[in-house]
């Protein structure tokens, strides 16, 4: 009896020894467990997502990563920088090729100095913010409208990065960081003058690079050495010719500092004298420099008409061109006398004078006479008539008016 109790009690104490012990593994697996579960909580992204929201800061979203163990726990889309921008002079570029991140919240992160990352970026001197609205997959921003909002200042170094987080707050991503320093492009001088010559533009290249392939200038910006040479096309002037009663002379379009055409006109009984200016200054070898008027001078022609009587000379006139043979007869005092050309052709009095003439005077019969002075003085005789007239008729009214009184 006593080795069974002793057998029963060695059986109890090895029960309750692996009962303790099962309760002892379960008690250690149950710590594990609790342990595991609050770890893999504090580190799990869903975790990050309540800590991130579309509307935080972007430095509050860096502070709750520096509270995980590395940035790798948050839900990030990739390592370090997500993707790359690109800067030409002011104007930053960036693409994603795979994923659309329209909707997201987009800021555009910059701070004094050089920093290696856009975290870094965020804790940087004289951080700040600008917020962005995406419309494409494709970014493009000009930083030069930093300088003009006042977040950046000429002549200071920034690092430049750009920030997005979704709309639910549970993923982000950052770019490589670019550093900028604005500058004011090069101002250009004001645009050179050259007597006879208008300047059309900037021309890349120098003076002696100057050819048919020269490339305009395009007013881009100019922020680095570059040579600029002027083009110019000369001026053209017009020409007019003022003939003066000569012939029509057709105007000519000239060169600066050039000469003109000048072509002598023609003006029936005239010399021509030449071409001269308004101010009266005679034109011959100088150069146009301005819109010209040219007037023609003339010199009027004349000529010498000779007055035979009895083939002895009469009488030797100096006559302008136009002159009648009338005008001439009468300065002769020979207007009672027919006039014979040399070959003895009667010359009507009427004629114009436009050459040198000598002509044989014949004294007129008296009916000639009595027929010329009719002829020259008509309009006397006619008014003599009319006055006589008049006192006819004021005779007879005064005589009348006597009858009447008498009575």
């Amino acid at each position: 009896m006593k080795n069974n109790t002793n057998i029963q009690n060695k059986e109890k104490r090895n029960k309750i020894g692996l009962l303790a012990m099962f309760c002892i593994i379960l008690f250690a697996l149950a710590l594990g467990v609790s342990a595991f579960a609050s770890t893999a909580f504090a580190h799990t992204p869903q975790k990050a997502e309540r800590n991130i929201s579309g509307e935080q800061s972007s430095s509050a979203i860096y502070n709750t990563a520096l509270t995980t163990d590395s940035n790798s726990d948050i839900s990030l889309l990739s390592d370090n920088a997500d993707f790359q921008m690109t800067l030409s002079r002011n104007t930053l570029t960036a693409t994603w090729p795979t994923l659309n991140y329209v909707g997201w919240v987009w800021r555009l992160l910059t701070c004094e100095g050089v920093r290696e990352d856009y975290w870094k970026v965020m804790t940087g001197t004289n951080y700040k913010e600008t917020t962005l609205k995406m419309t494409s997959t494709t970014f493009t921003y000009d930083l030069a409208t930093l300088v003009d909002s006042g977040v950046i200042t000429k002549g200071k170094t920034y690092s430049v990065a750009l920030y997005g987080v979704s709309n639910d707050g549970s993923m982000f991503q950052g770019s490589n960081v670019i550093t900028y320093m604005y500058q004011e492009p090069v101002t250009l001088p004001p645009n050179p003058t050259k007597e006879g010559y208008t300047f059309v533009g900037w021309y890349y290249g120098t003076e002696s690079e100057h050819g048919s392939n020269c490339q305009a200038y395009d007013n881009a910006p100019i922020y680095s050495d570059t040579a600029l040479h002027a083009h110019f096309t000369i001026n053209t002037y017009r020409v007019t010719f003022d003939s003066a009663g000569g012939n029509d002379i057709a105007a000519q379009t000239v060169n600066w500092n050039t000469k003109p055409t000048l072509t002598t006109p023609e003006r029936m009984g005239y010399r021509f004298l030449g071409w001269f200016t308004s101010s009266g200054t005679q034109f011959t070898t100088q150069t146009i420099k301005e819109n010209t008027t040219l007037v023609a001078h003339w010199e009027i022609i004349t000529y010498t008409v000779t007055f035979y009587v009895d083939s002895e000379v009469y009488k030797t006139l100096t006559v302008e061109y136009g002159t009648t043979l009338q005008a001439a007869a009468e300065r002769a005092n020979m207007t009672y006398y027919n006039l014979y050309s040399e070959s003895g052709v009667k010359m009507s009095k009427a004629s114009v004078v436009s050459e040198d003439m000598e002509l044989n005077a014949v004294a007129m019969s008296d009916t000639e006479k009595a027929t010329t002075f009719l002829a020259n003085t008509w309009w006397i005789i006619l008014i003599a008539l009319g006055v006589a007239a008049l006192l006819i008729v004021a005779i007879v009214y005064t005589v009348k008016r006597g009858a009447r009184s008498g009575k």
